[in-house]
């Protein structure tokens, strides 16, 4: 029995040893399975930061630089095929580097993003697109954003002021053409006798025609000076009408600057016509005329061609005044150049009046349009000494509705060449218009953008 207890072990190792059986712990390696591949080496693309803001800079003023690193976080080389923008606005940025670029792994390359706004604008559909050999991202966008915007704007306050009295002379072209117009002048004067009461003016007014041919009208009055002190503004609409009911007979050849010479000078100004001009009053002579003037100071060329120079007209205007800016010449009459279309006829070029009007910072009205209500409106303020025109003192940067506001004891004035302001280039000021014209004492505030240089204002 104790033989049989030894042989048991030597016949189980045999046994386990003809099975194939590894005993424990062998040492015996085991083979590897060769058909597993292993996962192939791969570019990964990191691109820092992902958007970038250049906030807001006047149009035209580069912002500093901004820096975008792309990096290859992977373990095979990486390969950057461009660099490029995209989007809408796009050319108001810039790249110093375009590609292709070859970064190994655990590398990067920098490139920079410049901005310079073209306009007042915002630019936020831009992207920098960063194309590369990346398996899982083959283009990276970052995004990019800036404003044209205003560095400085600039307030500028005006307080209206206005005269308390004024003269007014009104040069009635009493031609044939002119029959229509001359009623709905008539028709339309309580407008401008209205504003006169209700700025509290002591006004008087006197009509004359542009008729020097005939001697009974040349610089005559057609009737008694128009007095607020003698009568009621509805008595005064009325006398208008009947002094400027004179007939369209008169003279085809229109002398409008003629006609108001004789009726402000000697012997017309110191006998029948005495008493107009007073020392304590501003001085507005208005005409309204389907002409352009033909007085003889040449004489002209007829019909549209008038190269005289009206330049001692108006030196001589302003002289019967002690403050030349206390008289304005105004008119409802054709325009600078060109000729339009009138009720009655074509209506001619007017440069001589033009060029009185704006030598004295009159105002003028397109007679082709014959939009009387709106003239008259202006033109009582105008006449009353009240500004209308503001010059600024820098030149705005932007000159649309949307970049300018211009206000009235604090009450927003719309943009419009009808009661509302409009911006003239050429004398770089801000104009109102009819009811929008401040009265007395009532500050305007304009506010603008405007060239602060590209740093701080």
């Amino acid at each position: 029995m104790r033989r049989l207890f030894l042989l048991v072990p030597f016949v189980l190792a045999a046994c386990a040893q003809d099975i194939g059986i590894a005993p424990k712990d062998s040492d015996v390696p085991v083979p590897a399975d060769t058909d597993v591949a292993l996962p192939a080496l791969q570019p990964d693309i990191e691109v820092t930061p992902s958007s970038l803001s250049f906030g807001s800079l006047p149009p035209h003023c580069a912002a500093d630089d901004q820096e975008v690193t792309v990096a290859n976080v992977g373990e095979a080389p990486l390969n950057v095929t461009s660099l490029a923008l995209d989007g809408a606005g796009n050319s108001a940025f810039t790249l110093n580097k375009a590609g292709p670029f070859h970064i190994a792994p655990g590398e990067s390359i920098k490139f920079k993003v410049g901005f310079e706004a073209g306009d007042y604008v915002v630019y936020d559909k831009v992207k920098v697109v960063v194309a590369s050999n990346d398996p899982d991202e083959k283009t990276v966008k970052v995004g990019v954003a800036g404003e044209g915007a205003n560095a400085a704007f600039k307030d500028e306050l005006f307080i209206q002021e206005s005269a308390s009295a004024v003269d007014v002379l009104w040069i009635i072209d009493n031609s044939g053409s002119m029959s229509d117009t001359i009623r709905q002048l008539g028709n339309a004067m309580n407008t401008f006798i209205n504003s006169f009461v209700n700025l509290g003016m002591d006004y008087q007014i006197a009509v004359v025609t542009t008729d020097m041919a005939n001697p009974a009208e040349s610089g005559h009055f057609m009737g008694p000076i128009i007095k607020s002190s003698t009568f009621a503004p509805a008595d005064a609409v009325n006398e208008f009408r009947a002094q400027t009911s004179q007939g369209f007979s008169g003279s085809p050849d229109e002398m409008g600057l003629s006609a108001s010479m004789a009726a402000l000078s000697a012997p017309l100004s110191t006998g029948s016509n005495a008493g107009l001009i007073r020392s304590n009053a501003t001085l507005a002579v208005v005409v309204i005329s389907d002409e352009e003037d033909s007085s003889d100071y040449g004489p002209p060329t007829y019909p549209n061609d008038f190269p005289t120079n009206p330049a001692p007209y108006i030196t001589w205007l302003k002289s019967l005044k002690s403050n030349p800016d206390d008289v304005t010449f105004s008119g409802m009459v054709g325009p600078k150049s060109g000729s339009c279309g009138g009720a009655i006829q074509l209506v001619s070029a007017a440069p001589r009046y033009h060029q009185v009007i704006n030598g004295t910072n009159g105002v003028w009205s397109n007679i082709c349009q014959l939009d009387i209500n709106p003239f008259l409106t202006h033109l009582s303020y105008v006449a009353a000494g009240l500004e209308f025109r503001f010059p600024l003192s820098d030149t705005p940067v932007n000159t649309s509705p949307a970049a300018i506001t211009v206000t009235v004891d604090g009450v927003a004035v719309p943009y419009g060449a009808i009661n509302g302001w409009t911006y003239d280039a050429a004398n770089n000021s801000i104009q109102l218009h009819g009811d929008a014209i401040a009265d007395p004492g009532e500050a305007i505030v304009i506010n603008y953008p405007y060239d602060s240089g590209c740093g701080n204002p």
